[in-house]
């Protein structure tokens, strides 16, 4: 739209938005300008209700700001959890509210946020993928957990038992029981 159209169009309207405050308002008798509401914040167009093009690119500048390299969560959980985390929100969002979620799971706001917001679903393949990854991981970290609590001495007998094991009678502690 040309600069002149708008123009045109501004000072069209400007007779219909001009009204007098009355003296008991204020003293001065000058005309005042009563700007009307923009077309998407009535209640006849509940599709905008929500937040405006403006709002939204500042949530963005901010995330940016706060998030220079990207969103890279602290806690993941899992495919599983996800899914159960939409479902109660689906079931009750006043019950279910975003940081009553973040709370019960022990992630951020914000990744309750992406959670809830993202629709993506894995094809079959990928989520066949998916799940045999999680499983090795899973058993990975197992055997991980139990190299690490069984530190077993390089003949492979038994395992090193610390001195103040309590499984383990010192000569003097035998004779009670004797």
């Amino acid at each position: 739209m040309s600069l002149a159209r708008h123009v045109r169009i501004v000072r069209d309207a400007l007779p219909s938005t001009v009204r007098h405050i009355s003296s008991e308002a204020s003293t001065s008798s000058s005309p005042q300008l009563v700007r009307p509401r923009a077309p998407w914040r009535t209640s006849k167009h509940p599709r905008h209700e929500g937040p405006t093009p403006h709002d939204q690119k500042l949530y963005r500048e901010a995330l940016k700001r706060k998030f220079p390299d990207g969103w890279q969560p602290p806690k993941k959980i899992s495919r599983d959890a996800m899914d159960g985390l939409r479902a109660l929100h689906h079931a009750n969002p006043d019950v279910f509210s975003t940081p009553v979620l973040a709370q019960k799971f022990k992630i951020s706001p914000e990744a309750v946020r992406r959670i809830l917001k993202s629709k993506w679903v894995p094809s079959k393949e990928r989520e066949a993928e998916l799940l045999a990854k999680e499983r090795q991981d899973k058993q990975s970290w197992y055997e991980d957990k139990v190299r690490h609590e069984y530190e077993v001495d390089p003949q492979g007998d038994r395992p090193v038992r610390a001195p103040d094991d309590r499984l383990y009678f010192h000569e003097n502690q035998r004779s009670g029981f004797e």
